[in-house]
């Protein structure tokens, strides 16, 4: 089963309407982690499904139907650690926990985003 396979059941299991499937674009594949588990896939189609619900909200009030686009690789750096985020705009994303066995510079890599390691951050072998 691949990302749009899972997003489209989880929708169809939902009740929403097929139509706003259209607006989700899906990039990338599993495996991003060496693992028996589609952790991309399943992060990627709930992320996605989620986003898109959130779309949906705003097209019941009248809003055309908005894009969402999830990338593999993003949606399973999400689930290796718990990242704060400055909603001012000036400090950009900080990584607070990692899941063991992922280090702090895998996450800057695959992240490329702005990004500061927070003080109490501990890498655990897994």
């Amino acid at each position: 089963m691949n990302a749009q396979q899972a997003l489209s059941g989880i929708w169809q299991l939902a009740g929403l309407p097929e139509e706003a499937l259209g607006c989700a674009q899906l990039t990338g594949h599993d495996p991003v982690y060496p693992s028996s588990f589609a952790l991309a896939t399943a992060a990627q189609s709930t992320i996605a499904a989620a986003a898109l619900a959130a779309c949906e909200f705003g097209h019941l009030r009248g809003a055309p139907r908005q894009d969402v686009r999830v990338d593999s690789t993003h949606a399973a750096v999400e689930c290796t650690g718990w990242f704060s985020i400055d909603k001012t705009g000036e400090g950009g994303v900080t990584l607070v926990e990692l899941a063991d066995g992922v280090s702090a510079d895998e996450v800057k890599a695959k992240t490329k985003a702005r990004l500061t390691i927070g003080a109490g951050v501990k890498e655990k072998v897994a």
